[in-house]
């Protein structure tokens, strides 16, 4: 069997001999190479990202949003040393909160009514122990972790109860 390349030189049609060793290396060659490419193409853009909660999934806050938070926590008298920010959820799931905190105090910001929520001179520690879970936010002394992701169980963090639902803050009254 003949193959006829496209290939044109000198307006000569070469004909690919099926037999000739050097033709068949590279064909060899060059398909392994698609093949791989084509395996990890399909691996790395359909991965389906599993891995578990507060493992490198979950957003951070924006460098304006950082900035912002930071800035409110200095006005407060609390910036400081070990200065983190980071997402807290509310109970329907939505990263809403931003805590603040430094070795001098602590603030939650609600980012959708942009207003500090809560703030306190002294550093926030109740979820130090709980690195890697989900951390939630109710109003002051509702601070929540996600314990059962898959039985959507709560830990309250001040009460060292269990709940399966967060509850709604209530703000301004």
């Amino acid at each position: 069997m003949l193959i006829v390349s496209r290939y044109r030189e000198n307006n000569a049609e070469f004909i690919d001999d099926p037999n000739n060793k050097e033709d068949g290396k590279m064909k060899k060659t060059i398909m392994l190479f698609m093949a791989v490419m084509m395996l990890f193409a399909l691996l790395t853009g359909c991965e389906k990202k599993t891995a578990k909660e507060g493992e490198g999934n979950d957003p951070v806050p924006t460098e304006e949003e950082t900035a912002k938070v930071e800035a409110l926590l200095k006005d407060w008298g609390y910036g400081g040393k070990n200065f983190k920010a980071e997402y807290v959820y509310n109970g329907k799931d939505e990263p809403q909160y931003i805590l603040a905190s430094s070795d001098e105090g602590y603030l939650f910001y609600d980012t959708k009514r942009e207003e500090t929520c809560e703030t306190a001179g002294a550093p926030f520690t109740l979820y130090k122990e709980y690195e890697g879970y989900k951390k939630y936010y109710a109003g002051p002394l509702e601070y929540y972790v996600k314990v059962d992701a898959a039985e959507g169980k709560y830990l309250n963090l001040v009460k060292k109860t269990y709940t399966d639902k967060i509850p709604t803050p209530v703000f301004g009254l």
